[in-house]
Formats: C-alpha cells, sequence, structure tokens
C-alpha cells in the first residue's frame, strides 16, 4: 500500500533529524565517507572491547594506558581485508573474537545513552 505524502515527509523528517548513531541523523550518517562510517561504529564497538578487558593485551599503547579500548583501524589494516570494519583492532584478524563482542554488545545496552552514545562516565563540567 503506498503511503500518503504526510507519512513520506514525516520519514523523512526523522531520517533527517532524529540522533542514530554517536548524535548523527540516519541521513548525516549515511552521507558520511566509508571511512567515517566505520569509526562512528567502531566508537559503539570500543564499549564491550573494554568491558571484555581486551585493552589488556591491545597493541595500541594508548588503550593499555586508558585502561580502556580506544583503537581504531589504522588505513593500512582496512586496506589488507584481514580485519573488519566495525570492530576496533582488538578483535584481530578476521574478527577472531567478533562473536564475543557481539555477545557482549547485548548486555551493554544500559551503557549506551538515547543517541547511541557510549556514556563514557561522569564528567566534571569546565568552569
Amino acid at each position: 500500500m503506498a503511503s500518503s505524502k504526510a507519512e513520506r515527509d514525516a520519514d523523512l523528517w526523522v531520517y533527517e533529524n532524529v540522533p542514530y548513531i554517536n548524535g548523527l541523523s540516519q541521513g548525516q550518517f549515511d552521507r558520511l565517507p566509508e571511512d567515517e562510517k566505520g569509526r562512528h561504529v567502531q566508537i559503539i564497538m570500543q564499549v564491550p572491547a573494554t568491558v571484555l578487558g581486551y585493552w589488556k593485551t591491545c597493541d595500541v599503547s594508548v588503550c593499555r594506558r586508558a585502561r580502556q579500548c580506544r583503537g581504531f583501524l589504522t588505513k593500512a589494516q582496512r586496506e589488507t581485508g584481514n580485519y573488519k570494519i566495525p570492530y576496533p583492532p582488538c578483535v584481530g584478524p578476521r574478527g577472531r573474537h567478533q562473536a564475543a563482542m557481539l555477545e557482549m554488545l547485548e548486555q551493554c545496552n544500559h551503557l549506551f545513552d538515547a543517541e547511541v552514545r557510549p556514556l563514557l562516565g561522569k564528567r566534571k563540567p569546565r568552569a
């Protein structure tokens, strides 16, 4: 059944205005270049990687110092095709820990705000 013009307009408004991921609407996210899309998704996937403790053995020193996943795939890692784009590098080549990450992501829903952004803890307001 065809939708009315009002329904199409409402759908378009939601597509362009309602937060979808990291404060971006679906329309804004869809217009990003592929590498930027991957970066936004990796930010979300860093949460289960942190909960699983992958930062403890991560090759990225920033993650070990921060004691949480902060890693992003490098351009070289993306181009080899061995790493899965939506996951941080600690998941491993060919998504070695992908199943555990997806299972933990389901359990981490309470760690995201309404705009699907990771809650990074309480921050002190800047004076």
